[in-house]
């Protein structure tokens, strides 16, 4: 047999045929079998992956993949290091076109069935999501001045993202809301082209159905220099039950009260365009508030932002501010910024207090709608209250129905002002019948020349128990009036007060108590008048009413007051007059903004009190000084201590008297002169004993006493008698005749 030269001899003909069927069955063998063979492998790297990624325990019943394109998993499972589910999945199935894959355009479907995430915080308020890492930067976009600098272009993406049959569960302290039904569509066309988005939930709360979330859209990367996206989006939100949203509410609010029975309902149409969000349409309606929201956010892409002090102006006083004047000076800005976003509110306080009950420094309510109007300008800042404020200029006017707070009942409206850092308030409102006239401002700029001020002016405003502790800053008679149920503190204030702090303060800082606050940086000065004055039940007055003879219910007034903040303490400019009864008495010196007392007590030497104490006869028509010491809420009269000293100097006097008559000196002025007869004629003033000094009546009476509280009253009655029959001259015996008597006499 002759072989063709072309192909060879027939013995290589059939090797030939051999090998390429071998590679056919080959290929086919690997085709059938990498499926079967290599999806435990790719099933068990997909875990590993998930686990590293998202941090969490991951299982999977079953993982499959064909080398045609597509995939399928089924029973994925997420849970955190607690065992606590985060994310689980029925079944997700996956399909990629390869042939245009290989030329570099991305044709997929991705349908996610029974997708269930769950949402929760932790004790430290920790989202269960927060540890998981953060998307990668975005794809490069291009910009006009990137100089010949190679862009990559945007990936060439098409195909449908589809969720059915998903929930959405936000765990609350005690209870659950759900997004039912969740279903989610979004449909790439590509580059450049509008991507359409369609999203639907039924919300379920404790209580059952709690309305409907729809969102429709579209939006597109622009391929363009620059590579901002834009489209729009229109949502609703139907007839939301605010009992229903409450686990959810509680979760991101941190409430802690329930919810009022209320329904809600929203509906806003979105414009998004070369980096600028245009709000063309945002209204809210419910029985507790409505109203809409108008304007631009701009400077989305890219988020720049500016530090709040490139921008802040100078020190603005309070008579530079116009309410309704305020100007904004025009500023380049960079970055996430308001233009003109303008809205306005009506609202019943009653119905929305438990909402903002967690917030207010008191009490809000009232059945009648009140209005909220505002317009913003400036940075958005990094979206938390102290760089919104700190960078945002605008204004806003807040009516409110009635709110009550330490003693203030309020009513009326107030304006709030914010420029470069600044925020600054304003209103006349009325409180406890008078009026109150308020000009403040908050410098949260965070820098060196931070300075922030006060000004409060009151007219005819009616005292009570509730502000007897602010009152008490003043004066430690008021402090001492809400101790006893049955204490009581009426009047009319007028009073003008003007504070400066100048260090910087945060906002985190403006709710922390009084006793946090770092005095020393604060001053001012102010004048207090109070009028008509009822003050019952202060037993610190009571005590002062007794020493002047003053009868419970004698009428009493006082003298304004002029007073200046220094260095932490509020010194009285001069003697503050108080007039109890017939009895003129006078306060002098200071009360620490810390509630420490270092004033004195300028009381008249009376007939009253020369009754009591008859050892002051020869200083009737004189003044005592008592200092106060201790703190508004325990003050300290040191009263004994002071008739100690002025019985001391009574005795003297009269010693002087009799031993300069008695031996024909006259008058004896020198102390020490005196001194030295009092040494040989013994201890008539409480001090060395007659017996050579070994005790005094000072310690006598401190043992006796003693001794009587331990309940050793025979011991105790001696001493007793001692004081009375061998030191019945001393200023001890004088203090307390009554108290050592009756218990001498006591004593078995």
């Amino acid at each position: 047999m002759v072989a063709d030269e072309r192909t060879g001899s027939p013995r290589k003909r059939r090797r030939l045929l051999k090998i390429s069927l071998a590679v056919v069955l080959l290929v086919a063998a690997t085709a059938v079998a990498l499926p079967i063979f290599g999806a435990p492998f790719a099933r068990n790297v997909l875990i590993g992956r998930l686990e590293r990624a998202l941090h969490a325990r991951a299982t999977l019943d079953d993982f499959a993949f064909g080398l045609s394109g597509w995939a399928r998993i089924s029973g994925l499972r997420l849970e955190d290091l607690d065992q606590r589910p985060v994310l689980s999945l029925e079944r997700a199935e996956v399909s990629l076109h390869l042939l245009p894959a290989l030329k570099g355009r991305f044709e997929f479907e991705l349908v996610l069935d029974g997708l269930v995430v769950h949402v929760r915080r932790d004790g430290e308020g920790r989202w269960n999501f927060a540890t998981l890492p953060r998307a990668g930067e975005a794809h490069t976009r291009g910009r006009a001045d990137a100089g010949d600098e190679a862009l990559e272009p945007p990936p060439d993406v098409s195909g449908n993202l589809i969720v059915r049959n998903g929930r959405i569960v936000i765990h609350g302290r005690e209870a659950e809301t759900e997004l039912r039904d969740f279903a989610l569509e979004v449909a790439l066309a590509g580059p450049g082209e509008p991507a359409s988005l369609h999203l639907s939930a039924i919300v379920h709360g404790p209580t059952g159905p709690g309305g409907r979330i729809t969102l429709d859209g579209w939006g597109a990367l622009s391929p363009d220099a620059s590579g901002a996206p834009s489209g729009a989006v229109s949502l609703t939100l139907d007839q939301l039950l605010l009992e229903a949203l409450e686990p959810a509410l509680a979760v991101a609010l941190e409430l802690e009260e329930g919810l009022p029975r209320d329904t809600i309902s929203v509906e806003a149409e979105l414009q998004l365009a070369g980096g600028e969000l245009a709000i063309d349409r945002l209204e809210v309606t419910s029985t507790m508030v409505r109203g809409s929201v108008r304007g631009t956010v701009a400077g989305l892409f890219p988020a720049d932002h500016v530090a709040p002090d490139q921008f802040a102006p100078d020190h603005v006083e309070p008579d530079h501010v116009e309410p309704d004047q305020f100007e904004l000076d025009h500023v380049e800005l960079r970055g996430p910024r308001f233009e003109g976003l303008t809205g306005e509110f009506v609202y019943v306080p009653d119905r929305i207090a438990p909402l903002l009950e967690r917030w207010l420094p008191g009490e809000l309510s009232g059945s009648e709608e009140e209005t909220i109007t505002f317009e913003l300008n400036g940075a958005v800042g990094d979206l938390d209250p102290a760089s919104v404020l700190a960078a945002t200029r605008g204004w806003a006017t807040v009516g409110f129905g009635r709110f009550r707070t330490e003693g203030f009942d309020m009513s009326g409206e107030i304006r709030l002002e914010l420029d470069g850092g600044v925020a600054f308030l304003l209103g006349t409102i009325g409180a406890n019948g008078g009026s109150m006239r308020l000009k403040a401002a908050v410098d949260l700029r965070g820098t060196e020349d931070s300075a922030s001020w006060l000004e409060v002016n009151l007219d005819g405003v009616r005292a009570n128990a509730e502000l007897a502790p602010l009152l008490g800053r003043i004066h430690p008679l008021f402090a001492a009036a809400n101790v006893l149920q049955a204490s009581d503190l009426g009047g009319l204030i007028s009073c003008s007060l003007r504070l400066a702090y100048d260090a910087p303060l945060e906002l985190d800082a403006l709710p922390a108590s009084w006793a946090e606050v770092r005095k020393e940086h604060i001053s001012g000065a102010g004048t207090f008048a109070l009028s008509d004055v009822v003050l019952v039940g202060s037993p610190l007055l009571e005590r002062i009413a007794a020493e002047l003879g003053a009868r419970p219910g004698e009428p009493m007034a006082l003298d304004p007051i002029r007073f200046e903040i220094q260095n932490g303490r509020l010194t009285y400019g001069e003697p503050w007059r108080w007039t109890i009864g017939s009895a003129r008495t006078t306060f002098s010196g200071s009360v620490g903004l810390d509630e420490t007392l270092a004033l004195r007590w300028t009381l008249p030497i009376t007939e009253d009190l020369v009754r009591r104490h008859g050892f002051l006869k020869p200083l009737l028509g004189r003044s005592l000084e008592v200092p106060l010491e201790g703190t508004t809420r325990k003050p300290k009269l040191l009263f004994e201590g002071a008739l100690s000293d002025l019985a001391q100097s009574a005795l003297r006097a009269e010693l002087a008297d009799r031993v300069g008559a008695e031996l024909g000196l006259g008058e004896l002025e020198d102390i020490t002169e005196l001194d030295d007869l009092v040494d040989k004629v013994g201890d008539l003033l409480g001090g060395k004993a007659q017996d050579g000094g070994k005790e005094d009546a000072a310690t006598l009476y401190k043992r006796a006493g003693d001794l009587w509280d331990k309940g050793e009253k025979q011991a105790a009655g001696a001493l007793y008698e001692r004081i009375r029959t061998e030191f019945k001259r001393s200023a001890v015996y004088l203090l307390h005749r009554k108290k050592i008597k009756k218990r001498a006499k006591e004593a078995p």
